[in-house]
């Protein structure tokens, strides 16, 4: 088994809201887990996969990837419906 370094962060998705308890909490264990969860009052999605494993790693970064665009996109057609400030 590796020792890897330790990550372990929390961040509130919505930090100056009194109606949300939205997190994402991002984590490489010492064994090597890496782990991404988002969670809201309700649901949670974990995302994950094991450091040890070249191919799995590949795979997280894969994910990390496609899940920054897919926000990225998101956060364009959200702003889209912004109101127009003259």
């Amino acid at each position: 088994m590796n020792n890897h370094e330790i990550f372990n962060k929390k961040r509130f998705i919505a930090p100056e809201s009194l109606m949300s308890m939205a997190v994402i909490h991002t984590k490489i264990k010492p064994c090597g887990e890496v782990q991404i969860r988002i969670s809201d009052c309700n649901n949670t999605i974990k995302i994950w996969n094991n450091l040890n494993d070249p191919d799995q790693v590949e795979e997280m970064l894969t994910k990390i990837v496609n899940l920054k665009e897919a926000l990225s996109e998101l956060e364009i057609n959200v702003k889209k419906k912004l109101p127009v400030m003259t």
